[in-house]
């Protein structure tokens, strides 16, 4: 390629020389000096060193703007794709929740068979509370029917009595034998009945012994007081018709009142 470019250079200097064809005949054709055939290609190399020196550097460019362009779209092939693989993923993991694992499952489990237990349990004892308070108010009033017969005054004594307020003392006292004559006194006397229930409320246990020893004490009492009646000359008191029991406000009380003093 160098070469053609020399010769290029060549005729195209040779061809700028002054036409000197009309003057052949009249004088003779001058010869072109060495130095200016020199200079000639020399001057023709550099222009072709130059000449193709660019073309190198064109195709260089080129070739840089080529791969620049190829870089760039794999870039942005690569992002596009990367893009789409994120989108396909997200939809991907968000339909696979975490998966428990066996530990976490037994965990869950015992946990739920653990609350289902309680509440059914609380259920039972919520139901045996309710049976025991039904049987112990009825209890409580047939004792405490038996109360008229041995008092004149029980019905009067025992109306400014409310079994709701001494809930420990009527349980306890509903497993006495002598029911009506222990509630008899401990309504005549407000501070044993104070006393009475503040045990009842701390210890049971020992509030039940108490009333025991009161009642034991009561009937001492009450066959001490038959036996001076039967040794004497004087008229056995009369007694008053046995009657429901009554309450504070002087209304006689029903199983169902019984029961309510209870809840809660």
């Amino acid at each position: 390629m160098n070469d053609e470019i020399v010769e290029d250079a060549l005729d195209d200097a040779i061809t700028t020389e002054p036409d000197i064809s009309d003057e052949a005949d009249e004088k003779p054709e001058k010869m072109v000096p060495q130095s200016k055939v020199n200079a000639l290609i020399g001057q023709a190399k550099k222009n072709a060193a130059e000449k193709a020196r660019q073309q190198v550097m064109n195709e260089i460019e080129q070739q840089k703007a080529q791969v620049f362009e190829q870089a760039q779209a794999q870039e942005q092939m690569q992002q596009a794709q990367a893009a789409q693989s994120a989108q396909t993923a997200q939809p991907a993991q968000a339909a696979q929740a975490p998966q428990p694992t066996e530990q976490e499952m037994y965990e869950s489990i015992r946990q739920r068979l653990m609350a289902d237990a309680e509440a059914q349990r609380a259920e039972q004892e919520q139901q045996q509370y309710t049976a025991q308070a039904t049987e112990v108010a009825r209890t409580y009033m047939e004792k405490m029917g038996k109360g008229n017969d041995k008092f004149e005054d029980f019905e009067s004594v025992m109306s400014g009595f409310n079994p709701s307020e001494f809930k420990e003392i009527v349980w306890l006292a509903s497993d006495l034998d002598d029911t009506a004559s222990v509630m008899y006194e401990l309504a005549k006397n407000p501070e044993k009945l104070a006393i009475m229930s503040t045990l009842a409320q701390k210890s049971p246990e020992y509030a039940k012994k108490q009333l025991g020893e009161l009642q034991t004490s009561i009937q001492s009492n009450q066959q001490a007081l038959e036996q001076a009646q039967q040794s004497g000359v004087q008229e056995p008191l009369s007694r008053i018709k046995p009657s429901s029991a009554s309450g504070a406000d002087g209304q006689a009380r029903t199983v169902r009142d019984f029961k309510s003093m209870f809840k809660g």
